[in-house]
């Protein structure tokens, strides 16, 4: 492991460069790590990161800073999901951590900039980026369902249908996730989620996507 090729990142500078040239410090993410993590959202996963704070969620969002600085829906971290920035005027021009748009399973790797990167991305990126890939509609031919349970009521579902052919790939994805939190404790939760993406590929450097989806 010493001595093998460090990962390439695309988040930093946009380029696709190896981690050890990238103009700042980043952390990986990848899905490997996110299997063995065991973790149910993305909150969890953040807290793998360095610098990064999750408070527990409740019935509400979970709060997620760096450093320490952070609201209840944080504004000065920009997060992306394939590109797409997640804040949003109906949270204060924040991102709402308990209800993103992306199933775990479906993500191959997240890409985090610990520090400032406003120069690239604007100035909801003072304190970092947080950039979730996900996985290519073309990896996702086939079926895969799970259905698992544990303590405190958690009760998790996923089911994900993909196929395609001639240049055009897709995959539908289906979660759910519910439990009770803790004994005596008002933090029970319940989430849904139901993902399509398309990807058409136009030429070997064009390709247009679609995406749609209901939480």
């Amino acid at each position: 492991a010493y001595f093998s090729d460090l990962p390439k990142v695309l988040t930093v500078s946009r380029l696709v460069q190896p981690a050890s040239e990238a103009p700042g410090s980043v952390t990986v993410i990848d899905r490997e790590m996110i299997k063995a993590s065991a973790a149910r959202n993305v909150g969890d996963l953040m807290r793998l990161v360095p610098g990064f704070q999750v408070a527990p969620p409740s019935q509400e969002s979970p709060r997620i800073t760096y450093h320490g600085l952070g609201e209840e829906y944080p504004p000065r971290v920009q997060v992306l999901i394939d590109g797409r920035s997640q804040y949003s005027p109906f949270y204060y021009g924040g991102v709402n951590w308990g209800i993103m748009p992306v199933a775990i399973e479906d993500i191959e790797r997240i890409e985090v900039i610990r520090g400032s990167n406003s120069a690239a991305y604007g100035s909801n990126a003072f304190l970092g980026v947080v950039n979730i890939i996900t996985q290519h509609s073309s990896q996702a031919h086939g079926g895969v369902a799970s259905i698992s349970s544990g303590n405190q009521g958690t009760r998790d579902k996923f089911a994900r249908w993909g196929g395609g052919g001639d240049g055009v790939d897709y995959r539908l994805t289906y979660e759910s996730r519910e439990d009770e939190g803790l004994n005596e404790t008002p933090d029970n939760h319940k989430s849904g989620l139901v993902d399509i993406r398309a990807d058409w590929r136009l030429s070997s450097s064009d390709e247009v996507r679609l995406g749609l989806g209901h939480i």
